[in-house]
């Protein structure tokens, strides 16, 4: 049913209206336990189907009740839930998140069969699609990504050129060394059921400085790996990890 209402999405909130009200009345006996705790649903997934750049969690009274929400509510709601998606990288986190913003929502949660698994299935795609979530993430990674590559490779080459600083010239560049090494150890454990070609592949990723963005675009889509060894959540763990030992904190103390 997520998959149905985001399939007829549009940019224009009574279109939106529409779309939903079809679908919960095609599926009114499905549906009756939600729209019996929270009448003005429908609007919230309206709202939420416009994916609007969310930049705050607004609050809502926590003693009112759903059944008195109006349009001010829903509008709050759904921003709210646009502000976790943009904030996280995957759609359980996000729709976590926003869980717990609200208690009114609780009772969704836990009394509405399938609930839960519509919302991450209604995040995971708009997270996918919207420029505010893969898209922005993957792009800003990339873009730091070389940024900070090229800051470093400039610092290094700026220390060369003073002898008094040789020595820190060597250590930043024995940090990022150590940090480029062991990441490709890491690729090489990770994908070790791939080609050669696989494998090399995966390594340029490091060795051009891409990583951050590849592992955001993989943990964003939810992309799954038959020949890896760990999942793209653990993997990105693990690499954040290893800059932040070998690279990061020694270059702060530094």
């Amino acid at each position: 049913m997520a998959e149905e209402i985001y399939e007829l999405r549009s940019k224009e909130f009574g279109k939106n209206v529409s779309a939903v009200k079809k679908t919960f009345n095609d599926n009114l006996e499905l549906l009756k336990p939600l729209i019996e705790r929270c009448p003005v649903f429908a609007k919230i997934l309206a709202h939420i189907l416009l994916n609007k750049m969310g930049f705050r969690a607004r609050d809502v009274d926590w003693t009112s009740e759903m059944v008195d929400w109006r349009e001010e509510e829903s509008r709050r709601v759904e921003r709210s839930f646009a502000f976790f998606l943009r904030k996280r990288k995957t759609g359980e986190v996000s729709v976590d998140a926003w869980r717990k913003k609200y208690n009114q929502l609780e009772i969704l949660f836990k009394e509405v069969i399938g609930f839960e698994d519509f919302m991450v299935t209604l995040a995971n795609s708009l997270l996918k699609d919207s420029i505010y979530g893969t898209a922005f993430q993957v792009t800003v990674g990339a873009a730091l990504s070389t940024i900070d590559a090229a800051t470093d490779i400039y610092v290094i080459a700026t220390y060369y050129q003073s002898p008094a600083l040789a020595g820190q010239a060597n250590a930043l560049l024995a940090m990022i060394t150590t940090n480029m090494v062991v990441q490709i150890l890491v690729v090489l454990a990770q994908y070790k059921k791939k080609s050669v070609a696989g494998k090399l592949k995966e390594a340029l990723i490091t060795l051009f400085f891409l990583r951050p963005a590849v592992d955001a675009y993989r943990v964003s889509t939810n992309h799954e790996d038959e020949d890896a060894s760990v999942d793209s959540l653990v993997e990105m763990i693990i690499n954040k990890g290893i800059e932040l030992a070998a690279e990061s904190i020694p270059g702060c103390v530094l």
